[in-house]
């Protein structure tokens, strides 16, 4: 790969491409954070989903997060709650301002001029 020619540009960019994707999967299999169990209590799992307590209550009541019971009292793993999150997010799809305007326009019914 010393001396490459024109011709023989294309399949080294191929060999570069896949030894960059084979670098970057070895990196993220050794790099991925280990997540220890930390057992929160409803305040601290309010901060960590950013929601109030009524509707973490809710969601609990609903069974739509992941908690425990121990008789009066509810407990979290914070791992879970950040793995909660990540699996309900929503895609925001990007819309430019063109479109917005389009949309806009063709929503506006104008009415008719009346002199009285």
């Amino acid at each position: 790969m010393d001396n490459l020619t024109f011709e023989q540009l294309p399949q080294a960019i191929v060999a570069l491409t896949n030894e960059v994707a084979m670098l970057r999967e070895t990196i993220l299999k050794n790099n991925k954070p280990t997540q220890t169990k930390v057992l929160i209590e409803i305040d601290d799992a309010c901060r960590v989903v950013h929601k109030a307590k009524s509707t973490v209550y809710r969601l609990v009541r609903e069974r739509k997060i992941p908690c425990y019971k121990v008789g009066n009292k509810l407990y979290f793993y914070e791992c879970e709650l950040l793995d909660w999150v990540t699996k309900n997010r929503r895609e925001i799809c990007a819309i430019s301002m063109d479109e917005i305007a389009k949309s806009l326009s063709q929503n506006i019914k104008h009415k008719a001029y009346r002199k009285f």
